[in-house]
């Protein structure tokens, strides 16, 4: 018998093609701006679709750059003659008319990968002039000369590590010295790490969510993220894994009198033959590393299973639910967990899962990192499939008339309407035994 996944493809969502970023064409002369502290540059923009951005390299001597004199503009727009213009602080001068060297790079989106520099070009300020120390060309409320020399941010954009907190801002925030702090260990200063506490929210949104963006442990309280809930017909963020035999489809938007709500609709005709799987509309993995909370909805009358694909320290895994009774774990890509027979039984059931339990049950010694998909083999209907911080305890799985939090109270069984198999329901049987005021 061929594996139940024996057509489903695993997509990592750090996998893409690097392109090599060649050399820039020329880039022209400089021009003076208003102030003689500062010059603008043109180039063409580059055409490569992994583009991540421009660097330029400043110096007094030719061909050479010292770090400390780059500036990286990011990823500047062009103009409608294609080209890319940026206005920069030149180098300090007092006078004396030094001559000043400009070269550019680009890099990748992932930062690793570098073009060759362009051509150069030459300056040398009119004699006499001098910088301006109080030139502030992205109106951040820091200097042009702060910004370079004290501070290491980018002079051309307000809020250099793109956090949602201009600079000036930023170094008000952190005050002196935990402006240059470095929260997390990471080689960024926080002035200029994104997320500087390492914990997946920029400084921005934490402090705008309330929450402490120099202390991982204490995140924003985020919303459950809905990923279907049949309430439109779209399926764009629908495929079919596995279809074969030939014939399955997705429809959503379908009123379902039972559930009295719309939903979506998983037709095969061949059981769990066939495969559909849930991610994003434009084909990608969720990539959520925020909430592995699991809730879903389902109806089926016969053999289903749900995976939900899981990124962890030692790789991918699928956390599989089906209708047995049990955990069957397993320690391999698989991890299966039962939900019991009644979850096969026609009617509507709600289920909350902890990833990271679900996990640790089979494999104690990983880490769940990212949750990226929901897949089903089966012929049914699901509805509210999402994700959430934290667990659901208001849940009734079996429908028993107990939720999850007062099941796990009593120690029944959250997915066994009959815990004991006595013929009296869970709650009936509670109800039975610890009458009202008792």
């Amino acid at each position: 018998m061929r594996s139940r996944l024996s057509n489903l493809h695993h997509f990592s969502p750090t996998a893409f093609l690097l392109l090599l970023l060649t050399g820039l064409p020329g880039i022209s002369p400089p021009l003076l701006s208003a102030a003689t502290s500062s010059i603008e540059l043109s180039w063409p923009a580059s055409q490569e679709s992994y583009l991540g951005g421009y660097k330029i390299h400043r110096g007094t001597e030719s061909g050479n750059y010292p770090e400390s004199n780059t500036i990286d503009v990011g990823l500047l727009s062009p103009r409608t003659d294609g080209r890319i213009y940026a206005t920069i602080q030149t180098l300090p001068y007092d006078g004396e008319s030094p001559t000043f060297y400009f070269a550019i790079t680009s890099y990748d989106d992932t930062r690793t990968v570098s073009s060759g520099f362009s051509n150069e070009v030459i300056w040398t300020p009119p004699e006499g002039a001098t910088t301006d120390d109080a030139t502030d060309s992205d109106n951040d409320g820091l200097s042009d000369k702060e910004e370079t020399e004290i501070y290491g941010s980018n002079p051309l954009a307000a809020d250099s590590d793109i956090d949602g907190i201009p600079d000036q801002q930023e170094v008000l925030f952190w005050g002196t010295p935990g402006w240059s702090g470095d929260v997390d260990g990471d080689g960024i200063i926080n002035l200029l790490d994104n997320d500087s506490d390492n914990d997946g929210f920029s400084d921005g949104f934490e402090l705008t969510s309330g929450s402490n963006a120099a202390l991982a442990a204490d995140i924003p309280a985020l919303p459950p993220t809905i990923y279907a809930d049949g309430e439109t017909s779209d399926t764009a963020a629908w495929d079919i894994f596995d279809n074969d035999p030939a014939g399955a489809l997705v429809t959503s938007g379908l009123f379902d009198e039972q559930r009295a709500s719309h939903v979506v609709s998983l037709q095969t005709g061949f059981g769990p033959e066939n495969g559909f799987r849930l991610r994003t509309e434009e084909g990608n993995n969720w990539d959520n590393s925020h909430q592995f909370f699991s809730q879903w909805s389902h109806l089926f009358s016969e053999d289903f299973l749900i995976y939900i694909l899981i990124e962890t320290s030692g790789g991918y895994r699928y956390l599989t639910y089906g209708p047995q009774t049990g955990d069957l774990l397993g320690t391999d890509i698989e991890i299966h967990h039962g939900l019991g027979p009644e979850s096969a039984n026609g009617a509507w059931h709600t289920y909350g899962r902890d990833l990271s339990s679900d996990l640790a049950d089979a494999a104690p010694e990983l880490q769940l990192l990212a949750v990226h998909a929901f897949l089903v083999r089966g012929n049914g209907k699901v509805d509210d499939i999402m994700l959430h911080q934290t667990m659901v305890y208001d849940l009734d799985s079996d429908n028993d008339g107990l939720s999850t939090e007062e099941e796990e109270s009593l120690g029944t069984d959250q997915f066994n309407s009959d815990t004991d198999a006595d013929g009296i329901g869970d709650k009936e049987e509670y109800d039975y035994w610890l009458p009202a005021g008792d």
